[in-house]
């Protein structure tokens, strides 16, 4: 999938909780941020614990539930 393609799938699910892996550790939290920086495409969640960015290309498992 391009990221192009990718943007759009996540663009709409700004906000809601997505769940992956990354890193062979299970990640959660609410989706709030995507784009293109010096290391590729990221998005970013945050949860309880913290804000944190991640590497598209090493996700691997994503799923969006979407907000009530």
């Amino acid at each position: 999938m391009s990221f192009s393609e990718l943007k759009n799938v996540l663009s709409t699910a700004l906000n809601s909780d997505v769940e992956f892996t990354y890193h062979d550790k299970l990640r959660h939290g609410e989706l709030v941020d995507i784009g293109i920086g010096p290391h590729g495409a990221f998005f970013t969640i945050e949860n309880d614990v913290d804000t944190k960015s991640f590497s598209v290309n090493k996700v691997s498992g994503l799923k969006i539930s979407q907000s009530a």
